[in-house]
């Protein structure tokens, strides 16, 4: 069990995948690591390989007080825990915009 911030415990486990260089067979569910289509960490068929790339930070804000609405896709309200991730989605107009009864964000 991983107890702390979301972010920190993602990034170890991340880590500790890629540092594996394959060595740990199945490790969460994949072998190696590939960055934007550059080598793997290790020899492994596709289906054992993430491939990951970095997103945009403008399109997708990880927890930034002064990003705008009007710009992003995604937000993510980080580097704050529990009800403090409430009031920054407040802040960015996202908290409250879920409607249950059409199953869809409402503007």
């Amino acid at each position: 069990m991983h107890i702390g911030a979301d972010q920190n415990i993602f990034w170890n486990m991340f880590n500790d995948l890629r540092n594996s260089h394959g060595s740990k067979q199945g490790t969460y569910g994949f072998k190696c690591a590939s960055f934007c289509g550059k080598s793997a960490t290790c020899e492994a068929s596709s289906e054992e390989t993430l491939d990951y790339c970095n997103m945009d930070p403008i399109m997708h804000p990880t927890g930034w007080e002064e990003a705008n609405p009007a710009e992003f896709v995604t937000y993510h309200a980080n580097y704050v825990a529990n009800e403090m991730k409430i009031k920054k989605l407040e802040k960015m107009q996202l908290w409250g915009i879920w409607d249950a009864n059409t199953g869809k964000c409402t503007p």
